[in-house]
């Protein structure tokens, strides 16, 4: 008699460590989406500059691109999902199929040769012993059968459960899809309305002057944090993750890659606006680029902050140790967040198109302790 292996039917975990995380990334997205329509439409009881307009759009259209990334993400790990649930009902299917054909068979079997057969094989055994075996063979049968027929049925509420699952998983995934379709659309709406204030406020000399404003508050809160960062520094705080070499770092003046590729719109230092007639220090350098471009650091390092500032949108500082921090302005998506290990291969984030009122613009800023530094003299 063929033996057919024990088959456990055991549930699998469809949902993968990867669509877990995505799920959860997804959410916060979205969290962070309906915060900023609450406090947008808090400020609709006031009338709004142009600038807080179009830095509230810009902030929106950075958090729906996260959201989109997110859902693509999530489509991804369901689509993984469902080919993992789409093998096992193939498998249970085939599995199903060969205890079926194995009954069929032994029935068949049963018919042709039946009971009077039984007899007459017992009739000719000669000794006790022999009866007794034939019996054991028997009951040896009479069991695989009932085996074969309870793993039968198993195997069919495993089929079935496999299939509800792969239904649940393609509505999930078409859901995705339809909330991926709808992001795009509010997107294109809130990017036509931003662009529409922008040729506004760069004919408004008012808005330029706001900006400029901004920005300045800008700079006073990212030397806000440096001093803060510093002062946990020595002593450093109890618990305090330090990752990266500031050694690495410091090697790297003159060699330094760019954060993004691109060429040098608004040098390190005081800079001139011929609009306004005024005069500003630029803490950093500004990086004209091309729109949602990757940004990543120079070396290993931590995330220190990640936050949103109006007149530079949204900002990350970067801890490489032994003092030394880089800054990055003007992203349109984050990808990290706070105490986030980084290197020079982790995208950051993306830079936006909008956020600087002239095209796609990456700020960025060097410091070793509280002295800013010039990048231009690190980058190669």
């Amino acid at each position: 008699m063929k033996q057919v292996p024990c088959i456990s039917v055991v549930l699998v975990m469809t949902m993968t460590t990867g669509s877990i995380q995505a799920q959860n990334a997804l959410e916060k997205t979205r969290q962070e989406i309906r915060r900023l329509e609450k406090e947008i439409r808090e400020k609709q009881s006031h009338e709004q500059s142009l600038m807080e307009q179009i830095e509230d759009i810009n902030r929106e259209i950075g958090l729906r691109k996260k959201l989109m990334k997110n859902l693509a993400s999530e489509k991804a790990g369901k689509e993984k999902d469902i080919r993992g649930t789409q093998t096992r009902l193939g498998n249970a299917q085939k599995q199903e199929n060969a205890l079926r054909d194995l009954i069929a068979r032994r029935f068949v079997s049963m018919y042709k040769h039946g009971r009077k057969s039984d007899w007459e094989m017992l009739f000719t055994l000669s000794s006790v012993n022999q009866v007794l075996i034939w019996v054991r063979y028997q009951k040896l049968i009479v069991a695989n059968d009932r085996r074969n027929l309870r793993l039968l049925k198993e195997k069919q509420q495993q089929i079935a459960m496999e299939a509800s699952r792969l239904h649940q998983e393609i509505e999930a995934k078409e859901s995705l899809i339809r909330s991926t379709e709808r992001e795009a659309d509010i997107l294109e709406e809130r990017s036509g309305s931003q662009h529409v204030l922008l040729n506004r406020v760069r004919q408004d000399a008012g808005a330029l002057r706001q900006q400029l404003e901004d920005r300045r508050k800008a700079y006073s809160e990212i030397q806000r944090r440096i001093q803060q960062e510093q002062a946990q520094v020595k002593p450093r705080a109890p618990g305090r993750k330090v990752t990266g070499d500031g050694r690495q770092f410091s090697t790297l003046k003159g060699k330094m890659k760019w954060p993004v590729a691109g060429k040098v719109v608004s040098r390190h230092g005081i800079q001139y606006n011929t609009v306004l007639k005024t005069e500003t220090d630029n803490l950093g350098i500004d990086i004209e680029t091309t729109p949602s471009a990757a940004i990543s650091p120079p070396c290993l390092g931590i995330v220190r902050y990640v936050w949103w500032q109006r007149g530079m949108g949204n900002l990350v500082m970067v801890d490489h140790g032994n003092n030394y921090y880089t800054v990055y302005g003007y992203l349109d998506m984050v990808l990290v967040d706070t105490g986030a290990e980084v290197d020079s291969e982790t995208i950051i984030g993306h830079v936006g198109d909008t956020g600087s009122l002239y095209g796609a613009t990456l700020h960025f800023e060097i410091w070793r302790g509280e002295s800013n530094q010039n990048p231009e003299i690190w980058l190669r």
